[in-house]
């Protein structure tokens, strides 16, 4: 077992611990109500030794349980977040190759694809591929190579999302070995009003 020591790591512990005494507090002044509404109704009663420190244990275990558990789902998230990021950029360039980029403003799924990645609205992704058609050629070279077609795609997609070149490049190539193999092929437009042909892209 290994513990990166970083700044992320040190904050993520930071608010977990902070999340998990606020909880401790909540539960056990819910528990610490519920004794005394129990005791005021006059209902069989069952003698317990230490009462408020079983009920302090109990509030921090289920602190901790609920902190782990909302841990453990949102790393889950993250997880999948990137995953589907890295797939839908590697998705993105394979559309993007070979294409000039007053073809790649007409192409309905490459805008479509780069506006899932980027979490932007279509119009928003399809007016900067416009603009970048119909800019100056030599303007236009600032900023999408000419020369490979691979990183040509992938700044044009860079230009397209906001999101860095060499990251969609990278994602392309699976150069670092972080994109899985076993993950899920198509990628779902969440943005669409539902899980149909019309929302899902094959990556």
């Amino acid at each position: 077992m290994t513990w990166n020591i970083d700044h992320r790591r040190a904050l993520c512990t930071i608010y977990a611990a902070s999340i998990a005494l606020w909880l401790f507090g909540f539960v056990a002044y819910v528990l610490e109500y519920s004794r005394r509404v129990y005791a005021w109704s006059e209902l069989p009663s069952v003698s317990v030794k230490n009462l408020s420190v079983w009920m302090d244990f109990i509030a921090l275990v289920i602190a901790v349980i609920v902190t782990l558990l909302g841990s453990y789902f949102i790393r889950r998230q993250r997880e999948t977040r990137s995953q589907d990021m890295k797939r839908l950029a590697a998705c993105a360039v394979r559309k993007a190759v070979g294409r000039s980029v007053s073809q790649a403003a007409k192409n309905e799924e490459l805008i479509k694809v780069c506006a899932m990645l980027s979490g932007s609205a279509e119009g928003k992704v399809e007016a900067r591929a416009k603009f970048c058609a119909t800019a100056d050629p030599e303007w236009v070279r600032y900023y999408v190579l000419q020369e490979a077609e691979e990183l040509s795609a992938s700044h044009l997609i860079g230009f397209l999302t906001d999101l860095p070149p060499l990251w969609i490049f990278d994602c392309y190539t699976n150069r670092k070995g972080s994109l899985r193999e076993d993950w899920p092929i198509n990628i779902v437009y969440r943005g669409g009003g539902g899980i149909g042909p019309e929302n899902t892209l094959v990556a």
